[in-house]
């Protein structure tokens, strides 16, 4: 089951962002967000924890352990994370909303 990030309207936006559960556990983790499955943040709680956010941080290789494939996570597809999040916040400013994940 994914994690869609998204500005709080009735609407489907470009900039929203749709991760793994584990991707978006480890997103939120280095931003320094409580992990909650739901939520709302302010674009501007979401800017602050952007400002030290280190893209190499949830940088990780491929592996395989037995059966469990792990597809990593590329340098990337963490940039593209970090971008889509921007977008969400001036879209979410733009439109006086917060971003809201579930």
């Amino acid at each position: 089951m994914p994690i869609d990030i998204f500005v709080n309207t009735n609407k489907e936006s470009e900039s929203d962002l749709h991760l793994s559960i584990a991707n978006f556990r480890d997103l939120w983790q280095a931003l320094r967000i409580e992990v909650d499955y739901c939520g709302s943040i302010s674009p501007e709680d979401l800017e602050i924890a952007l400002r030290g956010f280190k893209v190499k941080s949830l940088v990780r290789p491929a592996s395989q352990n037995g059966n469990f494939i792990d597809l990593g996570r590329s340098s990337q597809q963490v940039t593209n994370y970090y971008w889509k999040l921007r977008k969400l916040i001036v879209e979410a400013k733009e439109l006086n909303q917060d971003i809201a994940w579930a």
